[in-house]
């Protein structure tokens, strides 16, 4: 990814993930695309829970990175096979 989406937030302990929607610019438009919120750990982050956990509560540390990850392709051989039946 470029640069552009690149974005560093500082947080409190006491801030809602929520932080997160609203210091990114980006984040609407990703999430419009059915990308989802992953921290390094592997960890996806569910988008109706960022209003109500805490970073405190997250897991995250300082340092710590969070990823858009687009959604999972279909195989484009079972796409063919669906597409045929």
């Amino acid at each position: 990814m470029g640069p552009q989406y690149k974005k560093q937030i500082d947080v409190s302990p006491n801030d809602t993930m929520d932080l997160i929607r609203a210091k990114s610019g980006f984040y609407e438009l990703f999430t419009q695309r059915n990308y989802t919120l992953e921290t390094d750990g592997g960890i996806t982050i569910e988008r109706d829970k960022m209003a109500s956990t805490y970073f405190r509560d997250s897991g995250l540390r300082n340092g710590s990175n969070i990823f858009m990850r687009p959604p999972q392709r279909a195989d484009r051989g079972a796409a063919e096979e669906i597409l045929a039946d």
